[in-house]
């Protein structure tokens, strides 16, 4: 992770409410070109923090999901064949590289693909008139990932604290949650199951951290993003077999839904990757320049765990760690807006990013609290069952 992650955030968030999107994906479809850029365009993305060795991690990963059960990443180059003749197609890292006759049927085939490969979360990505019969390449990214959290979950509700309503979540208690303060904020990194992630052994490779307000009322997340923390550190919570030994965390956060959808070249440039856009920087591949960039991104969470798809398009023209501190047992309840992340803890690639908000919330209705208190109430009669049978075996001596 970089720079260019908190860039992205900052040039594609709104003024306010939820939103989701994937740095991961931005990244590794622009960068696919990377082999055939001129040497400045590679510097303004080693300015913006895409090193060679980031990029080298994007093309690990890349390879590492295709033996990962509930995480894919595929990447698509449709060439026009009537124009490219000459174009060195090679120099561009891809699985699956086509040569066709571009016109709208390649914009409704490629989005068929993106659709495919993301379980139809991200549909219709290209729109209608972006694909004409001058464009030179079609590039395409897509990620989708199913995972289920490392410990069970239940639902629950979360009284959010601006407008009082309840609103639908999912609670834990584990010592597989980590949670600490660090500049006016909490971070809490939920795991996802290591069958699902295929990390090391029993530890997951992948995991979502939560930003929210501090205990104290410290700063708000887009306070803290304002300031330009450092992501890498931030995410890295050390060893993650010793610190499941010393920090025990009861949570609560809200179930969430959101979507995102549009054009985000002007992002691009907002971040100085303006050098990486223009047809000098693919003088080596050919004579071509980024005219436009799409991109999608759906993420789902709740109690069983996370839906997250994301897909960018890239249409071309011719021409043209800190040290953690230790908390016993603590209880964190979400209730306030946050921004979250979903990392992919080997490459230390930040695969979804966002903001969320009320909008991306579901209501907790009165049938939801009958059931909610039914299971309360079932769970207190085992555990009074259980102290009973406790105090008895103490009585007669069973211990």
């Amino acid at each position: 992770m970089g720079i260019y992650d908190l860039d992205l955030y900052r040039a594609i968030r709104g003024e306010s409410g939820s939103f989701v999107f994937s740095p991961y994906s931005i990244m590794d479809c622009i960068t696919l070109a990377y082999d055939g850029m001129s040497e400045e365009a590679k510097a303004a993305l080693c300015n913006a923090g895409v090193t060679p060795d980031v990029i080298s991690s994007f093309a690990a990963l890349d390879d590492k999901a295709k033996q990962m059960k509930s995480l894919q990443i595929a990447n698509k180059i449709y060439v026009n064949k009537a124009r490219t003749a000459n174009f060195r197609t090679e120099l561009i890292r891809s699985d699956a590289s086509e040569q066709v006759s571009i016109n709208e049927g390649t914009r409704l085939m490629i989005n068929k693909w993106i659709s495919g490969q993301t379980n139809g979360k991200i549909e219709d990505l290209i729109p209608a008139g972006a694909v004409t019969e001058e464009m030179a390449m079609l590039i395409a990214n897509a990620v989708w990932m199913k995972q289920s959290w490392a410990d069970s979950c239940d639902q629950g509700y979360v009284k959010w604290k601006a407008d009082k309503k309840k609103y639908k979540a999912f609670e834990g208690s584990s010592d597989n949650t980590i949670a600490r303060d660090i500049d006016g904020v909490t971070i809490l990194r939920l795991s996802y199951d290591p069958e699902d992630t295929t990390g090391s052994g029993d530890v997951p490779s992948m995991s979502m951290y939560i930003v929210t307000e501090d205990r104290r009322g410290g700063r708000t997340p887009d306070e803290w993003i304002a300031a330009g923390p450092d992501l890498d550190a931030t995410f890295n919570f050390g060893d993650y077999e010793s610190l499941n030994d010393c920090t025990d965390v009861d949570y609560t956060v809200p179930c969430f839904k959101t979507e995102f959808k549009d054009e985000v070249i002007h992002a691009i440039r907002k971040i100085g990757l303006s050098d990486v856009l223009t047809g000098n920087a693919y003088k080596k591949i050919g004579d071509m320049a980024v005219d436009s960039i799409y991109h999608g991104a759906f993420i789902k969470v709740d109690e069983n765990g996370t839906e997250a798809a994301s897909a960018t398009a890239e249409v071309s023209v011719l021409g043209l760690p800190p040290d953690y501190t230790k908390i016993v047992r603590r209880k964190i309840v979400v209730n306030r807006p946050f921004v979250f992340a979903i990392v992919e803890d080997t490459s230390r690639q930040i695969l979804f990013m966002g903001r969320c908000d009320t909008d991306a919330m579901e209501e907790y209705t009165e049938d939801d609290d009958r059931h909610y208190q039914a299971r309360e109430a079932a769970e207190q009669k085992i555990r009074e069952h259980a102290k009973l049978i406790h105090a008895n075996k103490r009585n007669h001596g069973d211990y």
